[in-house]
């Protein structure tokens, strides 16, 4: 979710009132979801199951809005229903995934794919849920990819059908890359 959902993703069970155009806070670009909740359940589904090889994290910003927490606050990401994916965003264990509803404003949750490494089939669910009650906003919801290697190899030279090694044979490749500072 930037702006809307994004191409090849739907939503799929939803509980609690959801503004896709909010506007009242955002995060990035010109929309935001808000959610009117009394305990709530969020889910987005690719409209075909994705390998989450090449990921690197669920990245996503929560806005605590005007939510109070009740007795035992509640607010997690579980994947493709499996109870070992689930990540508690109050009071979990990882730190890059911590959600603090005192904080009122943007907090970005980042939760690295390792913790789905249980998953023995494709993604083809991501549930937010929690009891929290009030207005919450959620936005630029994603799947980072993996960073690839940071330069492109350029050959200057041909390489030989054959290599000759011995005792006085030496070869040389090579290599040229990028200055530094320059993109891929």
């Amino acid at each position: 979710f930037g702006d809307g959902l994004g191409a090849g993703w739907s939503e799929g069970q939803t509980r609690g009132q959801i503004d896709h155009a909010s506007t009242a806070q955002v995060f990035a670009g010109d929309h935001a979801l808000s959610m009117e909740v009394s305990g709530f359940i969020y889910e987005l589904t690719p409209d075909q199951p994705l390998d989450m090889a090449g990921f690197e994290s669920l990245r996503f910003a929560v806005h605590p809005g005007s939510v109070t927490p009740g007795r035992v606050p509640a607010l997690s990401v579980l994947v493709n229903g499996d109870t070992r994916t689930l990540v508690k965003l109050i009071d979990g264990d990882l730190p890059t995934a911590r959600v603090d509803l005192t904080r009122a404003e943007w907090q970005v949750v980042e939760i690295p794919m390792r913790q789905f490494q249980w998953l023995e089939e494709p993604l083809s669910v991501i549930r937010l849920f929690g009891n929290l009650r009030g207005t919450l906003y959620l936005d630029d919801i994603r799947l980072t990819p993996s960073r690839p290697f940071p330069y492109r190899p350029r050959w200057e030279a041909g390489v030989p059908d054959t290599v000759l090694l011995g005792q006085d044979r030496e070869m040389a490749v090579r290599l040229s890359l990028p200055p530094a500072g320059h993109g891929l």
